[in-house]
Parts: C-alpha cells; structure tokens; sequence
C-alpha cells in the first residue's frame, strides 16, 4: 500500500472568453477594410494598418514561426537593412504573395511564417545589398466550419493565429451574449466531461473528442489534432493554427474510452483519454507542476499488471518521453508532509473509469472505491472479483 498520499486537490480553472464577438464584428470588418483597399504592396498595406487603427488580435498562445502557415490577407512586417534602411509592412495577396519596394514579387505560397521569412532573405539579397528581418504583424481572418460533438456547430470566422482547439472551445459556448446554458444546449461532450469531473473528483478531464480532432484542410490533407499534447508540447505541432477553409471535426465518445490519470499533490489532477503514443512525461506535464506541499523525490507510476514503481518527478521529466505507457496508468504525487497518512488504490476490471484513487485510510470502504471509478459496467461478475 502506498502511504503519505495528498487527498486530490480541485483546482478552479478559468476558461476562455468566446471570441464569437470577433467573428461577428471585429474579424469581418477588417476583411472588409482590406479587400477595399486597391493593390498588394506596401502602401497598401500601410493604409490598411492606418484604417484599422488600435485593433489587437487575440492570442492563445505564442506563435511558432515553423508552426504558422501564411495565407492571404497576413500582414507581414518586413525590415530591410544595409544600404537601405526601411520597415515596410505588406499585405499577402490572395494568391499568397507580396511585392516589396524595389525588389519586386516574392511567392509564399505553402509556406510558414519561418519558410517565408528565409524566402524573403533569399530574393532581398539576390537582388540588392540588403538583408532582410520578416515579423508577423497582423494575422488574417479565415472561415472555419466546425462539426461533430460540440453544441454549437457552424461556420466561424476567426483570427489565424488561433489554434484549432480554441476554435472547439468558441464552437462551445453560447454566444456573443454568453447565456447560461442548460443541458440541452450541452454537447454529449460536455455533460460527460462534467460527470467525469465530478464522479472521479478531478479538476481536469480531457474526453476522446479532445484528443482525437479530425482537421481537413482545403488543400485535401488532413490531420489529428490533440488539444492535450498541444497544450503540454507547446513547441510541437499537436495543436495546429487555423487556416482557411479548414473542416474542424470533433468526434463523438466510442463506447469503449480508455483513460490514463495523474492525481495527489499535483496542480491539476487529471483524467485523460489515452491516445497511442502517450508517455510518462506528458502524463506528469498534465499535472502543471507540483503543490508546495509536494514531494518532487516520491512519485509512484503504477502501470496494470506491474508493480507501483516509484520514481523521481527529475527521472520522469527527463526520460519519460521514451517511456510509452498504456492504458489504465497513473501517476500519484505524494506529500512532503510527515502528518498525512493517506494511501491509494488501483481499480481496474469491468468499471466504468479504471484508474488510481487517493483514500483516507480507516475511513474510505470498498463501496466508495467503486464509486469515485463510476460504478460497475454491465460485463462485470461480483463474484469473480478480487481485492
């Protein structure tokens, strides 16, 4: 049995605002402000940047120049140095290219900010004797569809810089009005996750649909986007930018969900749905870190079929990338605190949500094990059952 166990600490979580106020308003008016503009050159796009005065996108996250693809209607900061000294913001027209002052057209068709940029150093040095600096200054508005398992499915558009779970999360709420939401307005998404939440008293859980996003691109590719991976892998491209004429499908819960958890004295407690691939590192990223009152020196993984190992939060950050686990794993953080005398038990079988449970030892019974997993399934046989 393992001892000296934090009981799961619920973290309050601010979730973003909808950015659907953008889409109806701020977004279009600064496509339309661009497209009445005459020209692709720097003048333009001057203008274009006079017209639209103060406006700021939102971000989620900072962009990563290999990660964000540019299209039309980006505005590129563009700083030439050497014998000409001169910033020059430039609009990517619609066949996803800009012309500079004295050097000409540059192409940017498939590229990302970062291919555009050595793109740009290329010609800029071919053809003067100058280099050249590229930023992105104001990111394009592009029209997004949303689908699948979210309660409010359409078509958004939306700044580029956004990433496509942010645009789930938008596709999520209720409206520019932000009106409380019943039920019924619920996807089966969210009533799920929110019975999770509550039955495996977790702060975080991230269902099959937030792990499993399909993306369609309009150039007929597609990929799986990951909201977990992308949040706790900022640097990867789980969690791609939007672009234009994307399909964002959010897939429904298969009956069968296999889930890995981190719980004790971590930040965020979590319940994850498992996805090929996962691994030990990205299982304690999920945490956020440790409380104070955590022990980084006592951790135990406990994996179905084996036998609790313990590990150091330093071992597990540095090596449990090449660590793939399977599904049914977890990872309990103990407490530095000689006072606290817990323990923890692993469920697995025919219930509902396998997993590691922290108990007060004395106190939690059998019934109440049962319970914080989500009750028997249907398959299961009492009799069969063993401690």
């Amino acid at each position: 049995m393992i001892k000296h166990i934090c009981s799961c600490v619920v973290a309050v979580l601010m979730c973003a605002s909808a950015f659907t106020a953008f889409a109806q308003s701020g977004g279009m008016g600064i496509e339309e402000r661009l497209q009445s503009l005459a020209g692709n050159g720097a003048e333009s796009a001057a203008n274009a940047m006079k017209s639209m005065g103060t406006f700021q996108s939102a971000y989620d996250q900072v962009i990563v120049a290999e990660q964000y693809r540019i299209g039309p209607g980006d505005i590129l900061q563009v700083r030439l140095s050497g014998v000409l000294e001169q910033e020059v913001p430039v609009r990517v027209s619609p066949e996803n290219a800009i012309i500079l002052p004295r050097i000409g057209k540059v192409d940017l068709r498939d590229m990302t900010l970062k291919d555009a940029e050595l793109r740009i150093q290329e010609v800029v040095t071919s053809r003067s004797n100058n280099d050249a600096y590229v930023t992105l200054l104001q990111p394009r508005t592009v029209y997004v569809e949303v689908s699948g398992n979210v309660p409010f499915p359409g078509l958004y558009a939306l700044p580029a810089n956004l990433k496509v779970s942010t645009a789930i999360k938008i596709a999520s709420q209720s409206g520019a009005m932000q009106l409380p939401q019943t039920d019924l307005d619920k996807s089966a998404s969210q009533v799920e996750t929110e019975r999770l939440e509550a039955e495996t008293n977790t702060s975080f859980v991230a269902n099959y649909g937030k792990r499993h996003i399909v993306v369609m691109h309009a150039d007929g590719t597609s990929e799986v986007a990951d909201e977990v991976r992308g949040r706790v892998f900022p640097k990867e491209n789980f969690d791609p930018h939007l672009r234009e004429g994307d399909q964002v499908f959010v897939p429904f819960e298969p009956e069968t969900v296999s889930y890995i958890s981190i719980s004790g004295a971590v930040v965020r407690p979590s319940v994850l749905a498992y996805r090929e691939g996962d691994n030990l590192q990205l299982l304690m990223k999920a945490g956020f870190g440790l409380l104070p009152n955590g022990d980084a020196k006592n951790v135990y993984v406990l994996e179905p079929g084996k036998a609790p190992q313990q590990m150091t939060r330093e071992e597990i950050m540095t090596n449990g990338a090449s660590h793939s686990i399977q599904p049914g794993t977890s990872i309990v953080v103990m407490e530095d605190e000689k006072s606290s005398y817990k323990a923890a038990v692993a469920v697995s079988g025919h219930v509902k949500f396998p997993g590691t449970f922290v108990i007060e030892e004395g106190q939690t019974r059998l019934l109440d094990v049962i319970e914080m997993a989500g009750g028997i399934t249907d398959q299961a046989y009492l009799p069969l059952a063993y401690i």
